[in-house]
């Protein structure tokens, strides 16, 4: 935490909104963040949040909500989510490639029953597997947040937002698998 006073008056009024910030709990292994996104599109109708396209955004769990930081420019935004007024939260999963030569470890594996997920990792060429990006949209009450980020980090999102919302606001979707 850093001791300057814009600082310290910005995190006192972020914990007023969001509560505290979640604790590192050793055994339970459970992310405090998610990865980085990029913004790619943000419609704000009440609010007024100063995000730009492209800016590199984060989420980080507190009490009573998430709180987004976002990256643009050497610009610092700092936005409070509460979970209340989130509507819905959209993780899709890009669109998986599977073309393994005859002779690659990973076309073994998933011979042998190994889940595409960790066979991935064994391939000889990139051109074997490849996945699209992933998209985040969040839709609240008077604004719209839409970001991308690389789609092999799709499980740990999933992970991570998952149990913050009830399965009625969480959805999950699959684009198809296509091999080539």
């Amino acid at each position: 935490m850093s001791s300057s006073k814009k600082q310290i008056s910005s995190d006192v009024r972020i914990e007023k909104i969001l509560g505290k910030p979640e604790k590192l709990d050793y055994k339970s292994k459970s992310v405090l963040g998610s990865t980085s996104y990029f913004l790619k599109n943000f419609e704000c109708v009440s609010q007024n949040w100063l995000l730009k396209e492209n800016s590199k955004c984060a989420f980080q769990k507190y009490e009573f909500g998430l709180l987004l930081r976002a990256f643009y420019s050497n610009n610092l935004e700092v936005i409070p989510i509460k979970f209340g007024s989130i509507i819905k939260v959209t993780l899709i999963k890009g669109k998986e490639t599977v073309n393994p030569s005859w002779y690659s470890p990973m076309t073994w594996l998933l011979k042998l029953g190994l889940p595409l997920r960790k066979a991935r990792h064994f391939r000889l060429r990139a051109s074997e597997y490849s996945i699209d990006q992933m998209t985040l949209i969040i839709q609240g009450k008077g604004y719209l947040l839409e970001m991308i980020t690389g789609g092999w980090l799709f499980e740990s999102q999933r992970d991570f937002f998952k149990p913050l919302f009830p399965i009625e606001l969480f959805e999950e979707v699959h684009q198809n698998l296509s091999p080539r």
